[in-house]
């Protein structure tokens, strides 16, 4: 699950908000996904640029990648969606992996060394196509770039991570379930969307 607390439109990679490494953060939705009777195994800091359909722009935030587990699809949902509302955020992206025997995924993680964040902006702020399929995209302490995409969108994928100076090797990629757990904001509320 990737989530961050940031409500702000951050356009600089150099604005010291981008410096926070969310550790309290980090507890607040450890205890939501306790709360929710799942453990909270892990989470990893990454650096995001990430892509507003509501708001029309792109942004720069610090998010985490949390690694929830005892959880199912319908347990990751409501986690998900109480972390969005909990944090005012526009949506939360989760990634099921699947095992072997598993119904077929419907798409992929990929983390492609070499790519940095200033050059993934440029290339998604370039690329409506991108923005609009992909949505943005993290890079994790490492200097790899964790993309999310749905199978369909492997094409864009690739041509996106090479406009970034990187190259996507499907060879290399995990396969699993993705949702965008989107909220829409009403009347100053957050929502479910359908």
């Amino acid at each position: 699950m990737f989530a961050t607390n940031n409500g702000d439109t951050i356009a600089d990679p150099a604005d010291p908000r981008l410096h926070d490494r969310l550790e309290s953060f980090e507890s607040e939705v450890d205890g939501t996904v306790l709360a929710n009777a799942a453990l909270p195994v892990e989470s990893k800091l990454v650096h995001g640029v990430f892509w507003s359909e509501d708001l029309r722009r792109l942004t720069f935030e610090s998010s985490r990648e949390f690694y929830p587990a005892c959880v199912d699809e319908d347990e990751l949902t409501r986690i998900a969606e109480s972390v969005a509302g909990q944090f005012g955020q526009e949506s939360v992206l989760t990634f099921t992996y699947l095992a072997d025997n598993s119904p077929p995924a419907d798409s992929f993680l990929a983390e492609v060394p070499g790519v940095d964040a200033q050059r993934f902006h440029d290339a998604l702020a370039a690329d409506p196509d991108a923005r609009t399929r992909l949505g943005g995209g993290s890079i994790n302490e490492d200097g790899s770039l964790v993309l999310v995409a749905a199978d369909g969108d492997a094409e864009v994928a690739k041509r996106l991570v090479a406009r970034s100076g990187g190259v996507l090797d499907m060879s290399d990629v995990r396969h699993g379930m993705s949702r965008v757990r989107a909220l829409a904001k009403r009347d100053g509320r957050l929502e479910r969307r359908a």
